[in-house]
């Protein structure tokens, strides 16, 4: 209890609740990116003795198996007065690991049209949900305590099959209940469509130089909800 995919299944059941459709999201290989300079730093030790130095603070990265967290499908007339960036929007209930940021603040709505198109500058969290799913990955490996040696930069590292359950079929062990919505969070890895969103993403953001943004998305406004529900049966819990 108290996992990602606990309070995605929590937040999903609310937002139905009120008529908006949602569904569960699951991106393995996620880049828990703290510094937001979308380049996801993993300090692997291979030596055995005492524990090495640490790495530095804004370096404090992880690769995690698999995360999830929830889509759902409303407009966003406060990015865009047209339907650029409406459907599906990113929304992460799990308390987020980000430098400057409070460890109790959520994630999104962001849009997942503008994750894809590096758009990043978008409110709300684009830049998180695109770290998560299209950073670099550089491996730094430590030989000894004082030690480390940096492989090679890869892209196509971070964000593997991101996965939702396919509507009707609820057998776990059918393959075929899981659909692979990978792209719509991004182009293929390597195409050079995808690089070429990795360095507008890179640009919006000033990298490597992030902090003016780390600082301006602690001040940002919270997300507003207007409008007016109609539930027209009986809400049973």
């Amino acid at each position: 209890y108290g996992q990602c995919w606990v309070f995605a299944g929590v937040l999903c059941t609310a937002l139905r609740g009120l008529g908006i459709p949602t569904r569960l999201i699951t991106n393995y290989n996620s880049g828990v990116d703290t510094a937001l300079d979308l380049v996801v730093d993993d300090y692997v030790i291979d030596y055995s003795g005492s524990p090495p130095k640490p790495p530095p603070k804004d370096d404090c990265d992880e690769v995690w198996d698999f995360h999830v967290w929830n889509e759902g499908w409303f407009r966003r007339t406060d990015l865009d007065t047209g339907k650029k960036y409406d459907g599906w929007q990113a929304l992460d209930p799990t308390r987020q690991k980000r430098q400057g940021v409070s460890r109790t603040q959520p994630c999104g709505p962001a849009s997942v049209k503008a994750v894809k198109e590096g758009d990043v500058d978008k409110n709300y969290d684009t830049a998180f949900v695109y770290a998560e799913i299209g950073s670099d990955y550089v491996a730094h490996v430590y030989t000894s305590p004082t030690t480390v040696i940096t492989k090679e930069r890869v892209s196509g590292h971070i964000g593997k099959n991101i996965s939702t359950k396919v509507v009707g079929k609820d057998d776990p062990s059918d393959k075929s209940s899981r659909e692979d919505v990978t792209d719509s969070y991004k182009y293929p890895d390597g195409s050079p469509d995808n690089r070429r969103v990795y360095k507008k993403a890179c640009d919006i953001l000033h990298i490597p130089t992030t902090e003016a943004f780390v600082q301006a998305a602690v001040q940002a406004p919270n997300p507003e909800i207007s409008g007016r529900f109609i539930v027209p049966e009986t809400i049973e819990i």
